[in-house]
Order: C-alpha cells, then sequence, then structure tokens
C-alpha cells in the first residue's frame, strides 16, 4: 500500500514537473511575443519621427556641415560674379566687349555664374532649419 502511494506521488509529482515545464516555455514564447511587439513599436515610433522630420544629432551636424559649405561656395561664387561683372563692364567702357571670342564667353560665364548663385541659393532655403 505504500508502494502504491509512493508510485502514485512520483507520478503526481512528474506529470506537476511537465505541465510546470510546458507553463515555463508558454511564458517563454509570450515574453519573446511581448519583446517583438516592443520593438516593432520602437521601430513605428523612430519611422513616425523621421516622418514627422525629427533628425538625430549626427544627422543634424553633417546638414549644419553642408549648409555651412554651401554657404562658402555661395560667397565664392557671388565674389567670382561681382569682379567678372565688374570686369565686364570695364571692358564694356573701354569697347574690348565687342571681340568676337571674348563677348559670348563672358555672356556664358555671366549666366553660369547667376544660375550656379541662384541654384545654391535654392539649396540653401531648403537646407537651412
Amino acid at each position: 500500500m505504500l508502494t502504491i502511494a509512493l508510485l502514485s506521488a512520483q507520478t503526481a509529482h512528474g506529470n506537476l514537473k511537465r505541465k510546470c515545464m510546458k507553463l515555463e516555455e508558454n511564458l517563454l514564447r509570450q515574453q519573446e511575443i511581448i519583446y517583438n511587439q516592443d520593438f516593432a513599436i520602437e521601430q513605428m515610433e523612430h519611422r513616425i519621427g523621421r516622418i514627422e522630420g525629427e533628425q538625430s544629432e549626427e544627422e543634424k551636424v553633417a546638414l549644419e556641415a553642408r549648409v555651412s559649405e554651401l554657404n562658402r561656395q555661395m560667397e565664392e561664387r557671388s565674389n567670382v560674379f561681382t569682379t567678372m561683372a565688374a570686369q565686364m563692364m570695364d571692358l564694356q567702357v573701354s569697347g574690348l566687349a565687342y571681340i568676337p571670342f571674348c563677348s559670348p564667353f563672358l555672356t556664358h560665364l555671366s549666366f553660369f555664374l547667376t544660375s550656379s548663385f541662384y541654384f545654391l541659393s535654392k539649396r540653401l532655403f531648403f537646407l537651412s532649419p
């Protein structure tokens, strides 16, 4: 009779142990699902932030560097344009602007510098924070 009670207790213990293992596996699966859902939520929040225009500090620094570089280029080209415009005026005053090889070149250069200045000013408008 004692052996039957012992065998019954061992069987019950084994059943409870298996049930406990199944519950632990189920708990582990649920924790994994929760972790994956939290990760997906974080990714979605990050995407929403990007769509709304949020930027990381690294991106802000890179954009500010790009803006300063474009400002520098615009300043250089503006100076070149001013110099070339003054030289063109001097040539026109002295009558040299009508030399066949010189006039089309200066006209083309003037157009190029004006369009470059316009392009850079538009780029800076869209990049400015």
